[in-house]
């Protein structure tokens, strides 16, 4: 019964441009007897989505006429095993001739380049 109405929510909430809240919505898996179930990705996407649960409840109320509604958040860790790491112990090499002249002025640097 809830599941005909998330389109029209969906709607609303691009109408209102709450693009956060959107993706959390989006990523809904299956809504069954009151219950709405939501996979949501890390501790921020569990965090917005606790904070929009109240708006999220009152709207599916107020459009179905259900009394209880609830929401269920099943919470999925970033699995970075095997993903390239953003840090070196290498020495960073920059060749400055091919910066642009608007940035060079910016740039400070310790120590010497090679």
């Amino acid at each position: 019964m809830l599941d005909q109405y998330l389109p029209e929510v969906i709607e609303l909430w691009k109408s209102e441009k709450r693009n956060l809240e959107l993706a959390i919505l989006q990523q809904v898996k299956k809504v069954e007897e009151g219950t709405i179930f939501m996979e949501v990705m890390g501790h921020v996407q569990e965090e917005i989505a606790e904070k929009m649960k109240p708006d999220l409840i009152g709207i599916f109320r107020k459009k179905s006429g259900a009394g209880k509604i609830s929401i269920q958040l099943d919470v999925k860790e970033e699995d970075d095993a095997g993903a390239p790491k953003l840090y070196t112990d290498q020495p960073i090499r920059i060749n400055l001739s091919i910066c642009s002249k608007s940035i060079r002025p910016y740039w400070s640097f310790r120590g010497s380049l090679t």
